[in-house]
């Protein structure tokens, strides 16, 4: 039995993250087999690994991230029984419950 044997497949999403100081910052999550973007925000740990597009790799604190744009994601790996071949184009998840867009509607 070799290491690699235990390690889970990841896909690569490539997104765009807003902070929420209003900083972008543009590179790769990875996601473990069928999971989605949502589902790794929403996972009880804190902190989300994340690779800038320069190759820097950053363990970010969920609490700062306003909103993450998809800009890419290899989706047909995850599932190509529901999901066409062709690349996700675009999708925007609003994650932090204190982003100004949702603090100027209470």
């Amino acid at each position: 039995m070799r290491f690699n044997d235990h390690v889970n497949p990841k896909v690569k999403v490539e997104v765009e993250l807003t902070t929420v100081d209003d900083r972008r910052l543009r590179g790769k999550l990875y996601l473990a087999g069928d999971q989605r973007v949502s589902d790794l925000m929403n996972l009880q740990n804190p902190f989300v690994p994340f690779v800038t597009s320069d190759g820097n790799l950053l363990i970010l604190n969920k609490s700062i991230i306003a909103c993450i744009q998809i800009l890419e994601a290899e989706v047909a790996m995850r599932r190509p029984h529901a999901i066409s071949s062709e690349p996700l184009r675009h999708a925007e998840i609003r994650c932090n419950a204190a982003s100004p867009d949702r603090n100027e509607h209470k």
